[in-house]
C-alpha cells in the first residue's frame, strides 16, 4: 500500500533503509571504528531515503515497480564495502535484512487494512513498532550467538548458500513488492503469511546448516591435531622409557667400574688399574661400552 505525501514517503523509506542497515550492522564486523562506521551508516541511510523519496514524488509508478528490488544493490554495495567479512556472508546478512524488511512491509500494509481502514499513518506506525521489536530481539538475543559463529559461517558459506537464500528472498520480494492490486482478503493474507514463513525457514535452515558444517570441520581439525599430539606424546614417553633404561644400565656399569677400581686400589695392583683405565678410555674413544657384568 503506497500513497500519501512526501512526508509519508520519506518516513517509509527511512524505516526501510533503516532496518536493512541496522540488521546488517548488528550482525557485522565493521571495517572501521565504531564511531566512524555509525556516522557513515547514518549519512548513507539519510541520503538514500531522501533520494528514494524524491523518486517517489516524481515517478510514483516506476518507484512502486522497482524501488524494493533496487534497494538490495543500493544498500548491499555500501554494506559490503563497510564490512570486513567474506562476500558470501555479507550477502547472507543483506538478504536477511531485506527479508525482514519484506515482513515489515507486509505486516504494515495488511495490518493497516485489516484493523485501521487502510490508514497510511497506521501502516507507518506498525512498521516502526515491528522494526523496533526486530532490532531489540537481534541486539539482545541473536547478535552475540551470531558473532560467536561468524568464523564458521565465513569458512563454509559458498555460492550454493547464496543461491538458496536468494531464492527465498525472491519469494518474499514478489509477495511484498510486486506491483498489483493486492486484493484484501483473509485468504490472500494467509497465503502471503505462509510464503513469508517458508522463506524465513529457508533463511534459518541455511544459517544452521552452514554453522553446523563449520563447527564440524573445525572439530575435525582439532581432533586431528589432538591425535597428532597424542602420537608425539607417546613417542616422547617411549624415548623417556628408553632413556631411563639407558640411565639404569649406565649407573649399573658405573657401579661395577667403581667396585673394580676400589678393589685394585685396596690390593695395590696399580699396573692392573692403569691397564683397566687405559682399556676403558679406549672403549670410550671408540664409543663402545663394555658391560662389566655381562
Amino acid at each position: 500500500m503506497l500513497g500519501g505525501s512526501f512526508l509519508a514517503a520519506i518516513s517509509r523509506n527511512v524505516i526501510g533503509v533503516g532496518i536493512m542497515l541496522a540488521v546488517f550492522l548488528l550482525l557485522d564486523r565493521p571495517r572501521y571504528s565504531k564511531r566512524k562506521i555509525m556516522g557513515l551508516y547514518f549519512l548513507f541511510g539519510m541520503i538514500t531515503a531522501i533520494v528514494f523519496s524524491i523518486w517517489y514524488l516524481y515517478d510514483r509508478n516506476n518507484f512502486v515497480r522497482f524501488a524494493g528490488i533496487l534497494s538490495i544493490p543500493t544498500v548491499g554495495l555500501f554494506c559490503i564495502k563497510m564490512s570486513r567479512d567474506s562476500l558470501y556472508l555479507s550477502f547472507y546478512k543483506l538478504t536477511l535484512g531485506f527479508y525482514l524488511l519484506s515482513v515489515v512491509v507486509f505486516c504494515g500494509v495488511d495490518g493497516s487494512r485489516l484493523w485501521f481502514q487502510g490508514s497510511i499513518w497506521a501502516d507507518i506506525a506498525i512498521r516502526i513498532v515491528l522494526v523496533g521489536a526486530i532490532i531489540f530481539i537481534l541486539a539482545r538475543c541473536i547478535r552475540r550467538n551470531f558473532l560467536e559463529g561468524v568464523d564458521y559461517l565465513s569458512e563454509e558459506m559458498d555460492l550454493f548458500s547464496i543461491i538458496t537464500v536468494l531464492l527465498s528472498l525472491l519469494i518474499a520480494a514478489v509477495m511484498a513488492f510486486w506491483p498489483g492490486s493486492h486484493q484484501f482478503s483473509m485468504l490472500h493474507i494467509g497465503r502471503i503469511a505462509i510464503l513469508m514463513f517458508m522463506a524465513g525457514i529457508i533463511q534459518y535452515m541455511v544459517y544452521q546448516l552452514y554453522l553446523h558444517r563449520g563447527k564440524e570441520r573445525r572439530f575435525q581439525i582439532e581432533k586431528e591435531l589432538l591425535e597428532t599430539n597424542e602420537q608425539l606424546i607417546r613417542c616422547q614417553m617411549e624415548l623417556m622409557r628408553k632413556s631411563k633404561e639407558d640411565l639404569a644400565r649406565i649407573c649399573h656399569d658405573a657401579r661395577h667400574h667403581c667396585l673394580l677400581i676400589e678393589e685394585y686400589i685396596k690390593n695395590g695392583e696399580n699396573d692392573k688399574l692403569l691397564a683397566y683405565v687405559k682399556q676403558y678410555r679406549e672403549d670410550m674413544e671408540n664409543r663402545e661400552t663394555r658391560c662389566i657384568c655381562g
